[in-house]
């Protein structure tokens, strides 16, 4: 009797299965009481598809890297900083869904052609979805609770007042007396008079609008980051429709970020069609955005800037003091935030220091270990295929988009990064067999 479940499916329907699973990564989130990747909801049936019986055979080498980032984890808890709740435990839900994808996915191998139209499959349910939130949904409203913002940190401030209370053994009273506001909770988010700014009359009106771009991913520069990926992988793959809808979209939804970054994949493009070599552009690329941080952080309390960039210094100066408190591994975010009198929204929109500031050196050295292991595979495997070329520049873009927003260490870009690597790592293990052989899918190089 064959105990292997994967046996019993075909090739067709493990491959569809793979790529249904990689297209749902561009929905985003549901919300099912608890906010939840849809591609989650499908990895199951994945795993059942290629489910065999040697569970810990085939793991990738960068599932037990990202796993390392438990070990500063463990120590926080040993001296006294344990993960205190909700709060502290979703931060850390984007590398389980990370760690869950490799694992499933381990023996899976998807064609080039079928990763493609999960690509464009995904690419336009989130662009359906962003364009049917803009034109029939009321700004106020989100597809998942966690995006309204405002909502989020005033629930988080009620939540401090009643602790407040309850440490101090106060009734919650009604009419009058000590209630929640009265007591003193953590500060907002950054605010313009914390901040020493005023906004313009013309970017109150384009944060306004701005606003109505989101969908199930998230909001308007999040929503852009995944465009610019698809935008690089269709113009490196020669898609040249593809290519041009995808840069509208990322257009439309007012990301100026999004504007820069395009720009910035059209020359990585054209460099590389000239014979520069993508290591040395990656490597460049990187260096780029880290030097800009690096001077803008320099610069920006004493000279004139836009509102975006003034905030985002405030927070990269905040980051720097949070990480020197506990520099080796960290801090939960309960922590950090009681500690240093910050809102449940801070982050300080840097991979770098958001990283750092939760697990310290050592969660770094093992998260950037994770993240050169990944494309170290992605690039090998981009060295027969322009899709995987395309694949490879994509998440170039998006690490170096990280050091100026949250995009890294957020569930679809985690999920994203997982997938691709563990099925270009799988294409490399693989046994080649004969075109048409049962079983297995044949690898087709663009």
């Amino acid at each position: 009797m064959d105990l292997n479940p994967s046996r019993r499916t075909g090739p067709k329907l493990r491959a569809a299965s793979g790529g249904l699973f990689l297209a749902s990564i561009f929905y985003g989130d549901i919300w099912l009481g608890i906010t939840v990747p849809v591609s989650m909801l499908l990895l199951p049936f994945v795993f059942l598809a290629y489910a065999n019986t040697h569970p810990l055979a085939r793991i990738p080498a960068g599932f037990w890297l990202l796993l390392g980032m438990s070990l500063p984890v463990a120590m926080q808890f040993a001296l006294g900083r344990p993960l205190n709740g909700k709060s502290d435990a979703v931060v850390y839900l984007p590398i389980a869904y990370a760690l869950a994808t490799m694992f499933v996915l381990r023996r899976a191998e998807l064609r080039t052609d079928t990763i493609w139209r999960a690509f464009v499959g995904g690419g336009c349910v989130a662009a359906g979805t962003m364009v049917l939130m803009m034109l029939f949904v009321p700004v106020t409203t989100f597809l998942v609770p966690g995006q309204n913002y405002s909502a989020t940190q005033r629930n988080y401030q009620v939540a401090a007042g009643q602790k407040a209370r309850d440490q101090r053994n106060i009734p919650a009273v009604s009419g009058g007396g000590a209630s929640a506001d009265s007591m003193p909770v953590p500060n907002a988010a950054l605010s313009e008079a914390e901040l020493g700014l005023q906004v313009s009359q013309f970017e109150r009106g384009f944060y306004g609008f701005k606003r109505s771009v989101r969908n199930g991913l998230g909001q308007s520069n999040y929503i852009a980051a995944f465009f610019v990926f698809f935008f690089t992988v269709s113009l490196f793959h020669s898609r040249w429709t593809a290519a041009t809808v995808f840069a509208l979209l990322a257009i439309a939804t007012l990301s100026r970020f999004g504007v820069i970054f395009l720009s910035l994949t059209f020359a990585l493009w054209i460099l590389h069609r000239r014979g520069a070599r993508p290591i040395a552009l990656a490597t460049g690329t990187l260096a780029l955005g880290l030097t800009t941080m690096v001077g803008l952080l320099a610069v920006v309390e004493g000279m004139k800037v836009p509102t975006s960039v003034a905030i985002r210094g405030a927070y990269w100066r905040k980051a720097v003091t949070v990480i020197s408190a506990h520099p080796l591994v960290g801090a939960p975010r309960s922590h950090i935030l009681e500690t240093f009198d910050l809102n449940i929204l801070w982050n300080p929109h840097n991979v770098l220091l958001w990283v750092s500031a939760l697990v310290g050196v050592i969660g770094m050295v093992f998260y950037a270990a994770f993240l050169f292991v990944a494309l170290r595979e992605i690039h090998q495997r981009a060295t027969t295929s322009l899709l995987w070329a395309g694949i490879f520049f994509g998440f170039i873009v998006m690490l170096t988009w990280s050091l100026f927003e949250p995009i890294a260490l957020t569930p679809a870009f985690e999920l994203l990064l997982a997938a691709l690597y563990t099925l270009a790592r799988n294409d490399r293990v693989a046994v080649p067999v004969p075109e048409g052989a049962a079983g297995e899918p044949v690898l087709a190089h663009s």
